[in-house]
């Protein structure tokens, strides 16, 4: 087995610069690290940055308790050895929807609410970040800017939702499941 410490992640002008010498395939990339698969049941994404490493690896402690999070197994100081998903986004799942199911909705305001009471700052995801396991079970990555930027409301989610057409239908359900939460989320938005 190649140690995949070998694998080195750097950050060039415009993207990552990877150079990878084991086997391990690159699964995912973002701007801040590379993730790469190790098992059917583990992958490790490596940073660019150690500082970005150890802001994740904090989040993730942090989000253990949460049934949404991914286990974290091992890390080093530009790594993390955590769950993987073999499973579509959310995105890739509502592709060709018209209408957003409630049970989606439901959990998706499970989650909202679950980082908030983790203390989260970022209480939000993109939808490509939100893997659908095979029981409609959800599961968020990227947790890096989850104690560093501040989203009270679920801006990514939301934008993601609308470049779907599905925000409207996405919005109708939370103001009849949550309307205190729709009205939160409202009075951000006309103030911003």
């Amino acid at each position: 087995m190649v140690d995949f410490r070998l694998i080195k992640v750097t950050k060039g002008p415009k993207t990552l610069i990877i150079d990878n010498p084991t086997n391990y395939p690159l699964i995912g990339m973002g701007a801040q690290g590379a993730v790469f698969k190790l098992s059917e049941e583990r992958c490790v994404k490596i940073y660019s940055s150690t500082l970005q490493a150890q802001m994740e690896l904090e989040a993730l402690k942090a989000g253990q308790h949460l049934s949404f999070f991914p286990r974290l197994y091992d890390y080093g100081e530009n790594y993390i050895v955590m769950e993987y998903f073999n499973a579509p986004t959310l995105k890739e799942y509502l592709r060709n929807s018209t209408y957003i199911p409630e049970s989606f909705t439901r959990k998706l305001l499970y989650i909202l609410n679950e980082m908030k009471k983790a203390q989260f700052t970022m209480v939000d995801a993109p939808l490509r970040h939100i893997f659908v396991l095979e029981n409609e079970e959800l599961k968020v990555i990227d947790h890096v800017n989850a104690f560093k930027r501040i989203h009270p409301v679920p801006l990514k989610l939301l934008r993601d939702l609308n470049m779907m057409l599905l925000k409207e239908s996405f919005l109708s359900q939370v103001r009849k499941m949550e309307p205190k939460t729709y009205e939160i989320w409202q009075q951000y938005f006309n103030q911003n």
